[in-house]
């Protein structure tokens, strides 16, 4: 029985136009089709986007890439340079020790060659300037006098070869001396220069390699958003395709019921007249005395309050109660999606779910606080195109009075 009831309020929901239940299950499906759309366009734009920064970090990766080879080549070049500096500045090093020993040497020859002069000096000088005429004029014989002049030439030849000895050797030591410290201070400046430039070189290369891991680690993040979004634009993709599968069955369903449903009026036969009286409105549009027009859905049947109303056509109670804005109503279901509503009763003598046999009583005349007076409205609606209920004309069905 419960599941019966809730059918037949399912079914006066349609008969009275108030199905938003199902058109805003059908809002709700063309809402979340929309906006799963508008997700998905806006998850691939925010991917595409992703992957031009994606393309241009790949990019920028292989240029810093690139220069880092080219660095790390005027390092590898640069780190040669100072390595045979540091060569030349060792065998340099190696030729000062040995320079060194020679000038030792050297200086030694000339400590004792100056020794030698010096006696030499100190005797010349003891003896006088006089003293080789007079070794000269002590010769007896001229052979002696000769010899003694060789002597005395030869003497003062080797003082003077002495006396250049040294100064040779003296100049020679100031010269190997001088351009030694100069191989020494050049190298040094070379190598100085070379160390800063390894220096300066091996800091960009640090620079480069800090902006190479920032790139890729910038790379991963996008990678893995992009992965995020792939993902996303699948299950939303998935989502629609669902979605539209949905809406494809619910319009196939609603073909089918329109074709199950396909209601021949001609088959509804002739109906009796709820209650006798006169008519006080026509189905559609009408206007009142008061100049205002309304839009009526039945007819309206003037009669004395209390007057019984009967079935105009057998079938199945569907709705026994109140209804907002129509009072007491009964509605009865003839099948087929065909049903005839009783609106404004003043009572209501039948219960749902019952079947009504024609010109069974329904209830009374009512409507005495309408501004028509007591009277009850008459509706028949029958299915259309769509599957729902649509108001008709009932007097297209109801025999002559």
């Amino acid at each position: 029985m419960r599941t019966e009831a809730r059918e037949l309020s399912v079914c006066l929901a349609l008969i009275l136009g108030l199905s938003a239940t199902i058109q805003g299950q059908e809002i709700t499906l063309e809402q979340e089709l929309t906006e799963s759309q508008n997700r998905l366009e806006m998850v691939r734009e925010r991917r595409m986007q992703l992957q031009e920064e994606l393309q241009a970090l790949n990019e920028e990766i292989n240029s810093v890439s690139m220069r880092m080879v080219n660095l790390e080549q005027q390092i590898s070049v640069s780190r040669s340079v100072i390595d045979e500096m540091r060569f030349q500045l060792r065998t340099l090093s190696n030729q000062i020790s040995e320079g060194q020993k020679e000038l030792f040497h050297t200086k030694d020859q000339i400590s004792l060659r100056s020794a030698v002069l010096s006696r030499r000096l100190r005797d010349i000088y003891k003896r006088g300037p006089l003293h080789g005429l007079r070794v000269m004029l002590s010769s007896e014989s001229f052979p002696e006098l000769l010899t003694k002049y060789k002597y005395l030439h030869l003497a003062s030849y080797q003082d003077r070869s002495l006396l250049r000895e040294v100064e040779i050797l003296e100049q020679e030591i100031t010269d190997r001396t001088n351009h030694i410290e100069e191989e020494i201070s050049r190298l040094s400046s070379l190598q100085y220069v070379g160390l800063q430039e390894a220096m300066t070189l091996t800091n960009i290369e640090n620079i480069y390699r800090e902006t190479l891991l920032n790139f890729r680690e910038e790379r991963n993040v996008t990678t893995g958003e992009i992965e995020g979004l792939t993902a996303d634009e699948n299950r939303i993709a998935s989502l629609i395709e669902n979605l539209e599968s949905r809406r494809a069955e619910r319009d196939r369903r609603a073909t089918a019921n329109v074709e199950e449903r396909s209601f021949d009026p001609a088959s509804v036969g002739t109906m009796d007249w709820p209650v006798q009286g006169n008519l006080i409105y026509n189905f559609g549009r009408n206007t009142r005395p008061d100049g205002n027009v309304l839009r009526w859905n039945g007819i309206g049947i003037q009669a004395e309050v209390g007057a019984p109303v009967y079935a105009a056509k057998g079938g199945t109670v569907a709705l026994a109660g109140p209804f907002e804005g129509y009072g007491p109503t009964v509605v009865l279901s003839h099948g087929d999606g065909f049903y005839t509503l009783y609106l404004y009763l003043e009572d209501i003598r039948v219960t749902e779910g019952n079947n009504i046999l024609q010109g069974e009583i329904l209830g009374s005349v009512g409507g005495i606080e309408t501004p028509e007076g007591p009277h009850i409205e008459f509706q028949v609606r029958i299915p259309t195109n769509d599957g729902r209920p649509e108001a008709q004309d009932p007097l297209q069905w109801l025999n002559p009075q």
